[in-house]
């Protein structure tokens, strides 16, 4: 595997590195849940102001993103044995 310098290029992964990249322990599943559920309530907890919409629609964004990614490994994640 090379090491990328960049956020527009990827690793070349073999099949099987791709496989075991998604394996996770049970301790690094209970960790991703725990950031999720942080900033999934830190989101909720967000309050409106209509004298600043922009930091509003921001900070909802980097949350919503923040949680959209920690979804998706934990959906594609394999609990390792």
């Amino acid at each position: 595997m090379m090491k990328v310098l960049s956020s527009f290029e990827t690793y070349a992964l073999t099949e099987d590195e791709q496989k075991t990249s998604t394996f996770f322990s049970s301790l690094q599943l209970a960790r991703l849940h725990n950031l999720r559920t942080t900033y999934a309530l830190a989101r909720l907890d967000l309050t409106f102001d209509p004298t600043k919409p922009t930091k509003f629609m921001q900070e909802e964004a980097a949350l919503h993103g923040s949680i959209e990614v920690l979804t998706l490994l934990i959906d594609e994640a394999i609990p390792s044995q």
